[in-house]
């Protein structure tokens, strides 16, 4: 029988590369007989505010903690044995604990081989969550004119309708429905998420270089990512700024983007 491997990972921040693992649990099978075990770590690193405000956990709550490191070859004992692995929403998961075997060891990752299943993707592939689906749960019925942007906008209206009441949201303003969708747009800068503050920092909001400066990646990278940013098929604000960030220095940039899209909220 194949051995099922379920985990998850707390993190001092969002990106693999440079934040990392302060809290994993892994269990091996289901039911009753299983077998959990729960690490936390102390990392070299600071617990972002907005990590903290996620999970709790602050550095002080892990000076008495071992470095990952120190237990790597434990947590690997772990993964080695399992055929499969399952976690919610995977793919963050996945990426952490990647970086974290890769920074102690060059001995190949122990995921490579391994079934991945997500529970999230599962749910969204047997119940989908398109608009036909969501007018059934929450509008009741099928609708006509799917595709037709007519008939589109009633029924997400009517969606929206049968989600305030079926998640009791009816007495609550649209400010807080809007953060509980969880599309904040006060640290944009220009219309899209492609670019945001971080603070007073603007930072990439996608791709292989999310949440990360965009002068640290030139310091480190070059323009190249910015060159083939301004050469794609991206928002025209984009471009801009993809075109004008080589050629300035951290505080010039933060100032030219102020001046164009305006500052932080």
């Amino acid at each position: 029988m194949e051995t099922v491997l379920t985990f998850d990972v707390e993190t001092t921040g969002l990106n693999p590369a440079q934040d990392q693992i302060i809290e994993l649990c892994v269990q091996i099978g289901f039911g009753e007989k299983v077998e959990v075990e729960t690490w936390r770590f102390l990392p070299d690193v600071a617990v972002s505010p907005q990590a903290t405000a996620v999970h709790g956990i602050r550095k002080e709550d892990l000076l008495q903690c071992p470095k990952f490191a120190e237990c790597e070859s434990q947590i690997r004992s772990y993964f080695d044995r399992a055929d499969a692995l399952i976690g919610y929403n995977l793919e963050f998961d996945m990426g952490f604990i990647q970086a974290e075997f890769q920074r102690c060891s060059n001995v190949p990752s122990p995921l490579a081989s391994k079934l991945l299943l997500d529970p999230y993707l599962l749910w969204r592939k047997m119940e989908p969550r398109n608009l036909s689906e969501a007018h059934k749960r929450f509008a009741g019925g099928e609708f006509d004119g799917a595709h037709s942007a007519t008939e589109d906008v009633a029924a997400t209206a009517r969606v929206m309708q049968g989600m305030l009441t079926s998640f009791s949201l009816e007495e609550k303003s649209w400010k807080d429905v809007a953060e509980l969708c969880g599309l904040k747009r006060n640290n944009w800068i220009g219309p899209s998420h492609h670019f945001q503050w971080k603070g007073k920092t603007p930072v990439f909001g996608f791709g292989k270089h999310r949440n990360k400066a965009i002068v640290e990646v030139i310091k480190e990278e070059g323009s190249d990512y910015l060159d083939w940013l301004a050469r794609s098929d991206f928002p025209e604000h984009v471009k801009q700024i993809a075109k004008n960030a080589p050629a300035r220095e951290d505080t010039d940039l933060s100032q030219w983007l102020e001046q164009t899209f305006g500052g932080p909220s």
